[in-house]
């Protein structure tokens, strides 16, 4: 009777472990995916305000492992109808608590 509670102990340990590995991987990169577009979003907005954001776009794997991940933004000038699309690097949630804001990359794509 001893060997079957045990055995049952560690079954129920295994499954544990692998749901949340499951989760870490599956859910892991939505959640950094939807941290940067939170901060990317503040980030346009403080920073480009006379814009508005026509699209958004944010992958959800940190490919570097430097706890950002990149984001990408098309804006549209109310004005002019001008558009531009901007590259952000913003921290995900273990980063936020150190970096606070996006980082914007050097290239620009799309600039008419």
């Amino acid at each position: 009777m001893k060997k079957v509670k045990s055995y049952f102990i560690v079954i129920i340990v295994l499954a544990v472990l692998a749901s949340g590995l499951y989760m870490y991987f599956i859910l892991g990169n939505q959640m950094r995916s939807m941290r940067g577009l939170q901060k990317g979003e503040t980030y346009v907005a403080k920073m480009y305000s006379d814009y508005s954001v026509v699209g958004e776009n944010c992958q959800g794997e940190d490919s570097d492992n430097n706890g950002y991940v990149t984001c990408n933004f098309r804006l549209k000038k109310e004005s002019s109808q001008e558009e531009k699309t901007i590259t952000l690097q913003c921290p995900t949630f273990m980063k936020s608590f150190m970096a606070t804001s996006c980082k914007e990359q050097g290239i620009l794509i799309n600039n008419q």
